[in-house]
Formats: C-alpha cells, sequence, structure tokens
C-alpha cells in the first residue's frame, strides 16, 4: 500500500529533526555544530540540486513545489544555527537547545499526522486536534530531556517544559507556512531559557 504523500513528508520531518539533533549530541562545542551545518548546506543542496531535475527524484519525494526539499534543507541547517548560537553560544545550554529542537520536530510532526486525519475543529489552517497533539509531544519531549539533564525538581522541570510546550504550540499555531521552522524552535528555546534563568533566582 503506498504511503499518503503527508505521512511520507512528515516522516521526512523527523528523520531530518533526528540526524540534527544527533549532529548536536555529537559535536563538542556549538562552533562545531556550526561548522557542521554548513558542511551539510554546502555538500547537500547541489546533489538535491542536480537530482531535482528527474521525475524519480520528484516522484520520491512529493514536493509542494518545485524545490521545496533543497529549500528545507537549508531552514532546517540555518535554524540548527540560530538555535546553537542562542542557546549554547550565548547561555553555555546545550540541553535546551536539544530540548527546543525534539519539542518543535516531533511536536510539528505529531500534529499533522493527527490533524490532517482527525483534524474536525478548525482554528485557522490548524485544527484543535493537531495542536492538541503537538502539545502532548511537544512536553513529553521536553520532559524527558530536562528530566535527564537538569538538576532541577520535578515540580520546577513540570512547569518549565508545559509552558515551553503551550509557547511551542501557540507560535506554531500562528506562524506563517515555512516561518515556523524558526518562530517555533527559536521562541522555545527561549522561554525554556527564560524559564530556566526565572526558576535559578
Amino acid at each position: 500500500m503506498k504511503m499518503k504523500p503527508y505521512i511520507f513528508r512528515k516522516v521526512l520531518h523527523m528523520i531530518a529533526c533526528s540526524i540534527t539533533a544527533l549532529i548536536l549530541m555529537k559535536m563538542k562545542t556549538w562552533t562545531h555544530v556550526i561548522y557542521a551545518s554548513l558542511t551539510a548546506i554546502v555538500l547537500i543542496y547541489p546533489l538535491l540540486d542536480h537530482f531535482e531535475k528527474y521525475p524519480a527524484y520528484r516522484r520520491f519525494f512529493v514536493e509542494k513545489g518545485p524545490g521545496e526539499v533543497k529549500e528545507s534543507l537549508v531552514l532546517l541547517f540555518a535554524m540548527l544555527m540560530i538555535i546553537t548560537l542562542i542557546g549554547w553560544g550565548i547561555f553555555d545550554n546545550k540541553y535546551t537547545v536539544l530540548a527546543a529542537l525534539l519539542m518543535w520536530g516531533l511536536g510539528d510532526a505529531s500534529a499533522a499526522l493527527v490533524g490532517i486525519p482527525y483534524g474536525k475543529h478548525k482554528i485557522g489552517r490548524k485544527s484543535l486536534e493537531g495542536t492538541a497533539a503537538m502539545f502532548a509531544v511537544s512536553f513529553f519531549s521536553g520532559l524527558e530531556i530536562l528530566s535527564a539533564f537538569t538538576p532541577f525538581s520535578a515540580g520546577k522541570i513540570f512547569l518549565t517544559v508545559f509552558l515551553s510546550a503551550l509557547c511551542a504550540c501557540l507560535s506554531e499555531l500562528f506562524s506563517p507556512s515555512k516561518a515556523d521552522t524558526f518562530t517555533v524552535p527559536i521562541l522555545t528555546l527561549l522561554c525554556l531559557q527564560l524559564l530556566e534563568m526565572i526558576l535559578k533566582i
């Protein structure tokens, strides 16, 4: 049975999110993440640019428009560089970058996987069901990361993740198309970082 296009796209989305998370975890410094991201763009973009002229490529990736995959690649790694610079470079918190990345990546995918087939209550272009799915997945993703890497009490972790997941959902809900690749992880990261600073006081 052929996989539905939106499912295939979100599977690719989760694979890409996992790869960026792996890059983040394997690098020893934030500058290494920047270099790795730039290298990925320089190496992969020309390959995609070359192969997208072939019909088999377009059938496989099911692009919404010409050049979407290579454009998404650039957006993904540009976003990784920005949140790494902010979270790890400026605030010296690698784990908040990882949490924001997974809360966005896994949460966004779950919003589509639930919202497209089951979304009955519309909120603009999105649905209440998809937003609820994003909140749940973002929450548990963030909870897993913060529980593993932060010394905070369970109550502080719960509050931080709850509010940050809410921030992720709202920013995804109201972001223009494609802009959510930047707005959601960046705002989620800033929310995580701000709450951590407040709770340390």
